[in-house]
């Protein structure tokens, strides 16, 4: 068992909340893991601090940083009594994440990426969402945007807004984002779950989020209320260099996701979804991604033979007309033809067009 699901665990987050418990809780945790951000950590931070809804703790993680970061974060901490920094040796994001679960006093925890920035109505508006509807989680849109602030592309949730959801209302939620970032979460799902984010793992996200709406209740607000930052050095613009490690870690996620739904008996009734988990993000995400950086990469025929053994029927699945945006059903009907040539041509069309 993962250490942050043990007893352990759970006694040292009961002497922390003990010790910190003599002076008034915060409302919203913000956890921020930060490892090398030097350049861009100002601003995240800047649009963090500067919330209009002001009853909130920072949490910064340092993952072991080495370019001057850690030392910022300290500097931070000493201004502002909001802010709390932790010093950690490298360890991931993931175990960054479960660090900050452990030391965060809020009742609510939100997550932002040290290289990103938030608006200043994210906290206003998403705890107001929740308390309104009494939700667990608040779901909101996300833009990536350049160093300028202009809007490359938007995820559009496109679940029903402002009214209580659950998975029997709404089993698509199992399918949403697996970014931690564009959520707000009362901390209780986390502990009551135990839950964690797997250490070691890429895609640490997809293998944690889809189990947080397991029993519990959701609320949509259909507006953008993060921005992730596409600079030259962010990790969402890295290639990771072992293709077998990024298809190991999906396939790790999915599966868990899958054995997690299986132990709460609960894996046919929501088989639909879990395939199209599989579908979306180890057949289709990682072939386009492949494509992207080698069209003859022996890999394409490992993704389809994985799809067709563990999913025989996915072409027929009922979610792909509804959670696949129009420019995703032409791709995927073209992966399933082998019309890679055309895949990676329509991919510079839309980067020509940018």
């Amino acid at each position: 068992m993962h250490p942050f699901c043990s007893g352990i665990f759970w006694a040292a987050l009961y002497f922390i909340i003990l010790e910190r418990s003599r002076t008034r809780l915060p409302e919203v945790s913000i956890i921020i893991p930060v490892y090398n951000v030097i350049k861009y950590f100002e601003k995240c931070m800047e649009s963090v601090l500067s919330q209009k809804m002001q009853d909130f703790e920072v949490i910064l993680i340092d993952d072991g940083s080495t370019d001057g970061s850690g030392a910022l974060c300290d500097r931070y901490a000493a201004e502002d009594k909001r802010v709390l920094t932790v010093h950690q040796s490298n360890a991931g994001p993931a175990a960054a994440r479960n660090a900050g679960i452990a030391h965060a006093a809020g009742n609510y925890v939100c997550f932002v990426d040290s290289d990103d920035r938030v608006p200043e109505d994210c906290l206003e508006k998403s705890l107001a969402a929740a308390k309104r509807h009494q939700a667990d989680l608040v779901i909101f849109d996300y833009d990536f945007v350049d160093e300028t602030g202009e809007a490359l592309f938007r995820y559009h949730a496109g679940l029903e807004p402002d009214r209580l959801l659950t998975l029997k209302t709404t089993p698509e939620l199992i399918n949403v984002s697996p970014s931690p970032c564009n959520k707000l979460y009362r901390k209780a799902l986390f502990e009551r779950r135990e839950i964690c984010f797997p250490e070691g793992r890429l895609y640490e996200d997809l293998a944690t989020m889809p189990k947080l709406f397991f029993d519990a209740s959701a609320v949509y607000l259909p507006e953008t209320l993060y921005y992730y930052v596409n600079h030259q050095d962010s990790i969402m613009r890295m290639a990771f260099p072992d293709p077998e490690r990024r298809y190991r870690d999906r396939v790790f996620a999915v599966d868990s996701v899958r054995a997690y739904y299986a132990e709460k008996g609960l894996a046919d009734a929501f088989r639909e979804n879990l395939e199209f988990l599989a579908i979306y993000h180890i057949y289709f995400m990682l072939s386009i991604e492949t494509l992207a950086e080698d069209p003859g990469s022996a890999y394409l025929k490992k993704y389809r033979e994985y799809i067709r053994r563990e999913y025989p029927a996915y072409k027929k699945n009922p979610w792909i007309p509804i959670l696949f945006t129009k420019r995703e059903r032409i791709k995927f009907r073209l992966l399933n033809g082998r019309h890679y040539r055309l895949i990676v041509f329509l991919g510079k069309i839309k980067g020509a067009l940018r």
